[in-house]
């Protein structure tokens, strides 16, 4: 059975976590490993995210890619774009130069950090 229990210890504290790993033969004869964690830390979910692993791979040969949070960088553009374009031009400006201060890594304004 793929589901079990697994421990991980971090910073000292052990913790307990369900967890689907499934190794599953492809027609071809490639192997595909899977790995995860329910959303639900139950046994019950464990089990109903297995089945469905496992029908996704056998439908399609490939499992769905979850999409990744955006960096930094994606981010900022897509919000100088989508919401601060609405904005006064001195708040754009504001936002702009706020951004490009934070991906260079350096102060937010001319005259040093304030506090």
């Amino acid at each position: 059975m793929s589901v079990r229990r697994a421990t991980r210890t971090h910073n000292g504290k052990t913790r307990e976590y369900w967890l689907v790993d499934i190794v599953y033969r492809h027609a071809n004869g490639n192997e595909t490993r899977v790995r995860r964690a329910p959303r639900l830390q139950t046994r019950r979910d464990a089990e109903a995210l297995e089945r469905e692993l496992l029908r996704e791979l056998q439908e399609t040969d490939k499992i769905k890619v979850v999409k990744l949070a955006p960096t930094f960088c994606e981010f900022a553009e897509s919000f100088m774009f989508e919401h601060v374009k609405v904005n006064k031009q001195s708040a754009q400006g504001s936002h702009a130069r706020v951004f490009v201060s934070q991906l260079r890594g350096g102060p937010t304004s001319q005259r040093g950090n304030r506090r």
